[in-house]
């Protein structure tokens, strides 16, 4: 399966390719620093200004997305609706020279005469975020390699979407022998302390045939800082089915601002750790992300050198270096 997976994505891309590259040139995509006068952020595959977005659009919600959808973070896209395909390639260097090549895959169609409700999605497998290894964080988290993944399509519907509250189901299944279906459900809920501050509750509770629930409980205060820089603050409990009584939490900070309308700086500081048989901390790292769009408002490079300290090596320092290229393909990315 591994090898015909590769294949399965570009053929993928190149169907939709065409209407996707038409959709992107009729766009004219404002710059980051157009927050600043009032004008409502670009977010990937969304078709338009619903209550929601009027509301936030001058607000710290804003600018979250804003900064998120240049980032090419998670959430925009979990929150989306219409179409668009996402292309990403890591290179890491590891300490001592390694050399680990990654990649990632998905495309979110939008199906008609269905007013947005219902998208379908095709996507190369996500890490597993409590593995050992992966780093729950905001922004982005290295995939397996391609050829050991498999693809999962899904329909995701839009079973609620209001100013503070957005609930979608996604059932689907992973493509592999034998197959593996899955059911999520997505809750988030919004509190906006000012038009400064703001808070987020996300919950991602999910079946997997495979491997029974899991369910991801996500905390972000987030607050601008002016000049179009956002400051967050991240708490996140991970539960696992075969591990009940031990769910992997962290803390992340994270603080973004722009350097010009086509560069964008973040810098990020966490730690993860265990609950039982005590709360303990099991990895810290820290990292700087420099993203920069390098051409057509659709190609992205980020630079991302990082430094982890682990328990399992007496937390000696571990740095890093990510190379990012991202395309993407849709109707109003940013």
């Amino acid at each position: 399966m591994g090898r015909a997976l590769f294949p399965l994505l570009l053929l993928t891309v190149f169907l939709f390719l065409p209407q996707l590259t038409m959709a992107a040139e009729n766009e004219t995509l404002p710059p980051v620093t157009e927050l600043a006068t009032g004008t409502e952020p670009r977010i990937p595959g969304t078709g338009g200004l619903t209550a929601f977005h009027a509301y936030f659009s001058h607000n710290v919600e804003g600018l979250s997305r804003q900064i998120d959808s240049f980032f090419g973070a998670n959430r925009v896209y979990e929150e989306g609706t219409g179409t668009y395909v996402q292309i990403r390639g890591f290179t890491t260097y590891g300490k001592g020279g390694e050399l680990d090549t990654n990649g990632r895959v998905r495309a979110r169609i939008g199906l008609p005469n269905l007013e947005e409700k219902v998208n379908l999605l095709l996507e190369s497998e996500e890490p597993d975020p409590g593995a050992e290894g992966e780093t729950l964080t905001t922004g982005n988290s290295l995939a397996k390699n391609l050829g050991d993944q498999s693809l999962a399509t899904s329909l995701q519907y839009i079973l609620e979407q209001r100013q503070f509250w957005d609930v979608r189901l996604q059932p689907g299944i992973k493509l592999h022998w034998p197959p593996d279906p899955f059911v999520r459900l997505r809750l988030r809920w919004l509190h906006p302390l000012s038009k400064t501050w703001l808070s987020r509750v996300t919950l991602t509770p999910g079946w997997y045939s495979s491997r029974g629930w899991d369910a991801r409980l996500r905390y972000d205060l987030e607050r601008s800082t002016g000049r179009n820089a956002l400051f967050r603050a991240s708490s996140t409990l991970y539960w696992k089915d075969d591990q009940p009584r031990n769910p992997e939490w962290s803390e992340v900070l994270f603080f973004a601002h722009p350097l010009s309308d086509r560069v964008q700086m973040a810098y990020e500081i966490g730690v993860v750790g265990d609950v039982q048989p005590k709360v303990e901390d099991n990895r810290y790292f820290a990292s700087l992300r420099y993203r920069r769009n390098i051409y057509m408002d659709w190609v992205f490079f980020e630079l991302q050198p990082q430094l982890g300290f682990s328990r399992t090596d007496d937390f000696k320092p571990n740095p890093s270096l990510v190379l990012t290229l991202e395309i993407l393909f849709g109707k109003g990315y940013l």
